[in-house]
């Protein structure tokens, strides 16, 4: 029941974000709704076995994404000044973190169940919840001293 009112409010908090943003008479709130059905979706859907390759496609769309965040910081950032510049360097930092986080949730989920990560000691549910708690707390303190910058 705690988790279905989490995910309510978190769905609630991103609509009204997206109306209180969005231009009047626009259709951009709508998009608050798609994470509300995804996540319904997937917190109702429980597999019967363990599906191997979702490991290696989520951690492949994973890395991807990430080396894709470097490739565009490296191309971009030259042009920032100042506080910006600072602010995309802490972002740089909070998408590692972020990734690194990604990459304790395969260890600490797929360790009990994949055979390739038999000898891989567990990591603890703490170092997961610090990193991500570090990747998203800097890249809240980098967006904050871009959009200053931009003021």
């Amino acid at each position: 029941m705690k988790r279905k009112i989490g995910i309510i409010l978190v769905c609630v908090g991103v609509i009204g974000m997206l109306l209180v943003s969005s231009v009047k008479g626009s259709y951009v709130w709508l998009w608050g709704f798609v994470p509300f059905i995804v996540l319904i979706l997937l917190t109702s859907w429980q597999p019967t076995q363990q599906l191997s390759p979702v490991f290696g496609i989520g951690g492949g769309i994973t890395t991807l994404a990430y080396f894709y965040i470097l490739w565009a910081w490296i191309k971009n950032h030259a042009a920032h000044e100042g506080k910006a510049k600072t602010g995309g360097q802490i972002q740089l930092i909070g998408y590692s973190f972020l990734y690194i986080t990604a990459l304790f949730l395969c260890i600490y989920i797929g360790t009990p169940r994949l055979a390739g990560l038999a000898n891989v000691p567990v990591i603890s549910g703490v170092s997961i919840v610090i990193a991500f708690s570090i990747g998203f707390a800097l890249l809240s303190i980098g967006n904050r001293l871009i959009v200053q910058h931009k003021k």
